[in-house]
Protein backbone atom coordinates (compact mmCIF):
# COMPACT_ATOMS: atom_id res chain seq x y z
CA UNK A 1 0.00 0.00 0.00
CA UNK A 2 2.81 2.42 0.83
CA UNK A 3 4.59 1.77 -2.46
CA UNK A 4 1.36 2.22 -4.40
CA UNK A 5 0.61 5.54 -2.70
CA UNK A 6 4.14 6.77 -3.42
CA UNK A 7 3.89 5.69 -7.04
CA UNK A 8 0.58 7.52 -7.53
CA UNK A 9 1.20 10.66 -5.46
CA UNK A 10 4.99 11.02 -5.72
CA UNK A 11 5.64 11.59 -2.04
CA UNK A 12 6.21 9.25 0.91
CA UNK A 13 3.94 8.93 3.93
CA UNK A 14 6.75 9.78 6.44
CA UNK A 15 4.52 9.41 9.49
CA UNK A 16 4.17 5.64 9.59
CA UNK A 17 3.80 4.60 13.21
CA UNK A 18 1.47 2.27 15.11
CA UNK A 19 -1.23 4.96 15.26
CA UNK A 20 -1.29 5.27 11.46
CA UNK A 21 -2.06 1.58 10.94
CA UNK A 22 -5.61 0.31 11.13
CA UNK A 23 -6.39 -3.39 11.20
CA UNK A 24 -9.66 -5.20 11.74
CA UNK A 25 -10.88 -8.74 11.01
CA UNK A 26 -10.75 -8.52 7.21
CA UNK A 27 -9.06 -5.22 6.29
CA UNK A 28 -6.02 -3.15 7.00
CA UNK A 29 -5.20 0.42 6.08
CA UNK A 30 -2.99 3.43 6.58
CA UNK A 31 -4.24 6.75 7.89
CA UNK A 32 -2.71 10.20 7.75
CA UNK A 33 -1.30 10.01 4.23
CA UNK A 34 -0.47 13.51 3.00
CA UNK A 35 -0.08 15.09 6.43
CA UNK A 36 3.72 14.93 6.31
CA UNK A 37 3.75 16.51 2.86
CA UNK A 38 1.72 19.45 4.17
CA UNK A 39 4.05 19.77 7.16
CA UNK A 40 7.11 19.54 4.93
CA UNK A 41 5.83 22.42 2.80
CA UNK A 42 4.79 24.61 5.73
CA UNK A 43 7.53 23.75 8.25
CA UNK A 44 10.77 23.07 6.36
CA UNK A 45 12.83 22.94 9.57
CA UNK A 46 11.55 19.35 10.06
CA UNK A 47 11.15 19.83 13.80
CA UNK A 48 7.88 17.89 13.46
CA UNK A 49 9.96 14.75 12.76
CA UNK A 50 12.28 15.14 15.73
CA UNK A 51 10.11 13.40 18.32
CA UNK A 52 8.91 10.51 16.18
CA UNK A 53 10.78 7.35 17.18
CA UNK A 54 9.62 5.58 14.01
CA UNK A 55 11.04 8.08 11.52
CA UNK A 56 13.86 7.03 9.18
CA UNK A 57 17.22 8.75 9.72
CA UNK A 58 17.20 10.23 6.21
CA UNK A 59 13.61 11.52 6.34
CA UNK A 60 14.54 15.18 6.79
CA UNK A 61 17.23 15.14 4.10
CA UNK A 62 16.14 12.74 1.35
CA UNK A 63 12.84 11.03 2.13
CA UNK A 64 11.52 8.37 -0.17
CA UNK A 65 9.74 5.02 -0.22
CA UNK A 66 12.58 3.43 1.75
CA UNK A 67 11.88 5.88 4.59
CA UNK A 68 8.39 4.45 4.95
CA UNK A 69 9.70 0.89 4.77
CA UNK A 70 12.15 1.71 7.58
CA UNK A 71 9.32 3.06 9.74
CA UNK A 72 7.12 0.07 8.97
CA UNK A 73 9.94 -2.29 9.95
CA UNK A 74 10.27 -0.49 13.31
CA UNK A 75 6.52 -0.83 13.85
CA UNK A 76 6.74 -4.59 13.19
CA UNK A 77 9.75 -4.85 15.49
CA UNK A 78 7.81 -3.16 18.28
CA UNK A 79 4.85 -5.46 17.78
Amino acid sequence: ALDDLHRRCRFPHLLVNPHALRVNADRCGITGFGVAELLRRSRPDFDWLADDTFVAPEAAARPGPASDQYSLALVYLNL
